[in-house]
């Protein structure tokens, strides 16, 4: 191609309100390239510049109205890739990878993989059988399959058939400048007391894939023991209720963003502040992060939250933790016990049983409140030590690293 600049197209379903729409955006604003961006819907919060081209394709529930707007989004698509000629086509998440599949002509398609494809945690059983004969019949047709982690790959080539010679592993990037810009904002004056206090933190869709209700209930115990300490979970989803109700039945006081008043923040144990704009200032006056998720396709949050220095304990579950926070280990390995990893600390993937408030502790539950306990009473050498690994793992992950690799796949592909 010479001097010319490459022209690229990205589709992605909207830039609002998502991890997957979020990277989107970073790798959009930064690649070195002509680039237009394809919405299904014109929702847009995360900051750009790029030209937009609106399909005006909002999703359906009806499975009949899925598949016909998909079949209109592949002729749209396709028209789109005709008159804008461009060298390569990136999408991300599984319908947007279909489309750009079968629309393609001339151009390099590139898809990206965010999740693990044999979960079947979040989807509806007919939609998961269908996603899964596409994934078989038509992926291994795209010039290459970015893959956000070493365990979505390896799970896309053994249960998928996937050719290891079309897929590569790029992380997801942070965006370190926004993220320094956005941990110096003001924490609301309501919420005030409660960050004077030793707030443990996760941040997450509430559903069944993220596992909120072990760390919920381990909180009762880390609660006995240090009477200071805060739960805060920011994100919003279908559990919601079921996790109000479960923290309210284990004696716990909570403040819930959707239907209390501010003034009752201040003396709640455990902090529903649904979906924030911005979780670094949160991150940022926080003590300790946690992700007790049954399944990830990376995690990229845990990268947000060690970017602000804090830091993190995580279920060893598939996949994402373990490479973001030990990623000199065997990523393959099951542990039993807690493991105090190079860059944060790893806990058993819990069983994903939805207790109720009645139950025992389980053993893995145990282990979520006892380190949380030492590190927050005693441990103060591993909260040094931990917050200093956070920040120099981030690193890795920052735009400059991650783009790099981008520009090299184009390169190559």
């Amino acid at each position: 191609m010479g001097s010319k600049k490459r022209k690229i197209l990205i589709i992605v379903q909207t830039l609002s309100n998502g991890g997957v729409e979020k990277v989107a955006s970073i790798i959009a604003n930064n690649l070195n390239s002509e680039v237009k961006i394809i919405l299904y819907e014109n929702k847009v919060i995360y900051k750009n510049n790029l030209k937009k081209i609106i399909l005006d394709s909002p999703p359906s529930s009806n499975y009949l109205f899925k598949f016909i707007r998909f079949i209109k989004r592949v002729w749209n698509v396709r028209k789109i890739k005709n008159t804008e000629n461009p060298d390569y086509v990136i999408s991300f998440s599984d319908g947007p990878n279909l489309v750009n599949i079968l629309s393609k002509t001339k151009e390099k398609v590139i898809i990206s993989i965010h999740s693990n494809k044999s979960n079947t945690k979040g989807e509806g059983k007919i939609a998961h059988f269908i996603y899964r004969l596409f994934y078989k019949k038509f992926y291994n047709k795209a010039d290459s399959i970015v893959c956000v982690s070493k365990g979505v790959r390896d799970d896309l080539i053994n249960n998928f058939n996937i050719s290891t010679n079309k897929t590569t592993v790029i992380y997801n990037p942070i965006d370190f400048n926004e993220i320094r810009e956005k941990e110096k904002e003001r924490i609301e004056n309501y919420l005030k007391p409660v960050f004077n206090n030793k707030v443990i933190i996760t941040a997450g869709r509430l559903t069944e894939q993220k596992g909120q209700w072990h760390l919920i209930r381990s909180f009762r115990k880390i609660k006995e023991k240090i009477p200071n300490s805060k739960l805060v979970l920011l994100g919003d989803g279908e559990l919601k209720e079921y996790l109000i109700k479960l923290s309210k039945n284990l004696g716990l006081k909570v403040y819930s963003s959707w239907t209390d008043d501010k003034n009752k923040a201040k003396n709640a144990d455990v902090l529903f502040l649904g979906f924030v704009k911005n979780p670094f200032k949160y991150f940022k006056n926080s003590y300790l992060f946690t992700l007790p998720s049954l399944c990830e396709g990376f995690g990229v949050v845990i990268t947000e939250a060690a970017a602000c220095s804090l830091p993190v304990v995580s279920s060893d579950c598939n996949s994402g933790p373990r490479e973001i926070l030990a990623p000199n280990t065997d990523l393959n390995q099951k542990i039993k016990k807690t493991e105090f990893a190079d860059f944060g600390i790893l806990i058993p993937v819990s069983s994903g049983v939805m207790y109720k408030s009645n139950h025992l502790l389980t053993e893995i539950e145990n282990q979520w409140s006892e380190i949380i306990n030492n590190l927050l009473l005693e441990d103060k050498e591993n909260i040094k030590k931990y917050k200093e690994a956070s920040i120099k793992r981030a690193k890795d992950f920052s735009i400059d690293v991650i783009i790099q690799k981008w520009e090299k796949l184009l390169n190559n592909v």
